[in-house]
């Protein structure tokens, strides 16, 4: 994934490892912004904000913490990370 094609062309070819990573992390972090404010996938939002980024332990725990229940909880999870994959596929080919 740092060597994808967006994350290259926002760093320069001869950018490090570490920079790339930098680089994708923030690009990671706008997508789930992005879907923060979106009507429509909003809701996984706060799923991925506590699995990844925020995290407050094991998927049970986060689970319990934004009072879910564990196969809702998955079903977010599952959902917002394919949400997230296709946002940045989408970055890759456009």
């Amino acid at each position: 994934m740092i060597r994808s094609k967006f994350i290259v062309h926002r760093t320069g070819a001869d950018a490090s490892d570490a920079d790339r990573v930098g680089a994708l992390k923030e690009k990671i972090l706008a997508v789930v912004k992005e879907i923060e404010e979106s009507p429509i996938d909003g809701k996984y939002h706060r799923v991925l904000y506590r699995t990844f980024i925020n995290p407050v332990g094991s998927q049970e725990k986060t689970a319990d913490f934004l009072n879910m229940s564990f196969s809702t909880y998955r079903r977010y999870l599952a959902a917002g990370s394919q949400r997230v994959a296709e946002m940045l596929w989408a970055e890759e080919i456009g």
